[in-house]
């Protein structure tokens, strides 16, 4: 049988590590999808958030990979896009983002291709929270979008149930995959847990979306002699110097501290240093810092914009809505006390739950589907 080929454009790819979600949902797709398929993959020559290009890769020439090739493109050149996609001759380009700009340059050089089927993945970017985020731009890049495209030409991947009904609103006329993001596989984690004692952690993007601000508030409000450490690579600038001034001026029992980035090889080891994952984010269309955190024990607190709610039902952790605080502070505050035995029970809730919400051969499968 024939196998299929797809070509891949996103903003970042291995070795970057930064930008995370993104960067691990697609290793993870890439390392299923080319079994069955011939995989290229189209991206940039630096890491994200800062930009610093990549020491061990030469620019612009096909690299090959583990079983896939890669080309770290130096710039955004519509001849050097094309040859690329005449050259490989995909029968899918698939777009890792529906605002970058050097993904949107690959989609306006793909669509001259009639032979070729294109598959959208926003990764969140067209939900409604995130709309509601630089508003004026996103709305003036969608009235463009529907000037030059097809609503019923467009194949969109999603995510959830959540993703998937913002996105349809938007183009209902569009045909939808609506499959999970295949998982990093991480071990259970047995922790030390006394009770007045409480290491939280915070690993995401810098950036408002994450919302990190509303995070150290709630934990300074907790007013708990808690550990809040926060790891992650910083997106935005300016609202970053806002959140450390919030550390530095508010006084707190806690001990909050920057720990620079995790790479992928340390995160695990990582993990098991702490009880509990604070994300109290604006929208997530999945979330794999949730998804890592549950399969290692680590308890979530986290916002109820993301597709993992029903956490509490299940003893699991905590899924709070914005703008109740007193809530969050709560659910820190629960954790603060818990003693060894309740936290061991709660710690391993969170791995069933995973495993429960976890359908990995029904995912890989529905892959499978969408490339044929």
């Amino acid at each position: 049988m024939k196998k299929s080929k797809v070509f891949i454009a996103c903003d970042c790819f291995y070795p970057g590590f930064r930008s995370g979600g993104p960067v691990v949902s697609l290793m993870n797709l890439v390392s299923v999808l080319s079994r069955d398929s011939e995989i290229l993959v189209y991206t940039r020559d630096y890491d994200l958030f800062p930009h610093h290009k990549y020491d061990d890769v030469q620019s612009d020439v096909v690299t090959s990979r583990d079983g896939y090739n890669v080309i770290y493109a130096s710039s955004i050149n519509f001849s050097k896009i094309r040859s690329a996609i005449l050259s490989f001759d995909p029968d899918i380009v698939y777009l890792n983002s529906f605002f970058s700009p050097f993904v949107f340059a690959v989609l306006l050089s793909a669509r001259w291709f009639t032979n070729v089927r294109i598959v959208v993945a926003p990764r969140g970017e067209l939900q409604r929270n995130a709309l509601a985020m630089k508003p004026i731009k996103k709305n003036l890049f969608l009235f463009f979008y529907r000037l030059i495209f097809r609503a019923r030409d467009m194949n969109f991947h999603v995510t959830g149930l959540d993703e998937l009904t913002d996105v349809h609103t938007i183009f209902n006329e569009s045909t939808f995959f609506d499959i999970a993001n295949i998982p990093t596989n991480l071990p259970f984690i047995r922790r030390t847990k006394k009770s007045h004692d409480l290491k939280i952690i915070f690993f995401s993007r810098i950036s408002r979306k994450k919302n990190l601000d509303y995070a150290v508030k709630i934990v300074n409000e907790a007013k708990l002699p808690v550990c809040f450490d926060i790891y992650g690579a910083v997106e935005d600038e300016e609202y970053w110097e806002g959140v450390l001034h919030d550390i530095k001026v508010e006084f707190t029992a806690a001990k909050i501290s920057y720990r620079g980035v995790i790479r992928g090889e340390n995160l695990a080891s990582t993990l098991s240093k702490y009880h509990a994952l604070l994300l109290p984010t604006r929208t997530e269309n999945y979330g794999h810092v949730i998804a890592e955190s549950l399969q290692t024990g680590l308890v979530p607190i986290i916002s109820d914009q993301t597709p993992w709610k029903p956490l509490e039902e299940h003893g699991a952790g905590w899924s709070r809505p914005l703008d109740r605080p007193e809530q969050f502070i709560a659910a820190l505050r629960t954790l603060y006390h818990m003693s060894q035995k309740d936290f061991d029970s709660m710690s391993l809730n969170a791995r069933k739950f995973f495993e429960n919400e976890l359908d990995g051969s029904g995912t890989v499968a529905s892959y499978r589907e969408m490339f044929r």
